[in-house]
C-alpha cells in the first residue's frame, strides 16, 4: 500500500509544481481565471494586449506592441495530457508484459490505472470551466470526458478482476476508451 501511495504522490508532483510555479509579467500578459471553479486564481498566459479595436471601423488592429509568448516546458494542460498518454502507455506495455504474480504485468497495470485517476483528476481541476452538461455529449470536451473516464474505469475494472479471465476484456475496453477520447481533442 505504501508503494502505491509513493507512486501516487510522484505522479501528482508535477502537477502541484505547476500549480507552484511563478508567471514572468515581461514575457506575457497574464489573465486571472474570475470563475467559481475549484482552482480560482490560477494565473494562465494570454494574449491579452495585442490587439485593440479602432475608433473608426470597430474592428481589430494590432498595437503595434510585439511581446513574444515563450512556452513553458510544464504546464496545466501539458501535466494532464501527459497523465492521460502515460496511461495509455502503460496499459500497452501491461499487454506486452509476463504475466507472472507480482511482476511487471500487475505493477503497469496499476500504475495504468493510478495515471488514468490522475488524469482524472488534473482534467476536472484544469477544466472545470469547460463541462457543461447542458451541451449533452454532442460537446466534444463533454465526450472527452466521458470516454476517458470509462477507460479509467476499465483499468480498475481490470485490476480488481486480476487474475480472473475477463480482466483482458475490460483492460483492453479501457485502453481503446481512453485511446479514443484523447484522440477526439489532440
Amino acid at each position: 500500500m505504501m508503494r502505491y501511495c509513493l507512486l501516487l504522490g510522484l505522479l501528482l508532483a508535477p502537477g502541484l509544481a505547476v500549480l507552484a510555479q511563478e508567471v514572468e509579467s515581461s514575457s506575457v500578459d497574464v489573465a486571472v481565471i474570475a470563475t467559481a471553479g475549484p482552482l480560482t486564481g490560477l494565473q494562465l498566459a494570454s494574449a491579452a494586449g495585442t490587439l485593440s479595436a479602432t475608433e473608426s471601423g470597430g474592428g481589430m488592429q494590432a498595437t503595434g506592441e510585439k511581446k513574444t509568448f515563450k512556452s513553458r516546458w510544464l504546464t496545466a494542460n501539458k501535466v494532464h495530457k501527459y497523465f492521460g498518454i502515460g496511461s495509455i502507455g502503460a496499459a500497452g506495455l501491461t499487454l506486452l508484459a509476463p504475466k507472472a504474480e507480482d511482476g511487471a504485468h500487475e505493477q503497469l497495470a496499476n500504475a495504468a490505472a493510478a495515471l488514468g485517476g490522475a488524469a482524472i483528476v488534473t482534467g476536472l481541476a484544469f477544466h472545470w470551466d469547460d463541462i457543461k452538461l447542458s451541451n449533452g455529449f454532442s460537446d466534444p470536451d463533454n465526450l472527452h470526458m466521458l470516454l476517458t473516464t470509462l477507460g479509467t474505469l476499465g483499468y480498475a475494472k481490470a485490476v480488481d478482476d486480476a487474475p480472473g479471465s475477463q480482466h483482458a476484456g475490460y483492460g483492453g475496453v479501457g485502453a481503446a476508451s481512453m485511446a479514443l477520447g484523447i484522440k477526439m481533442v489532440w
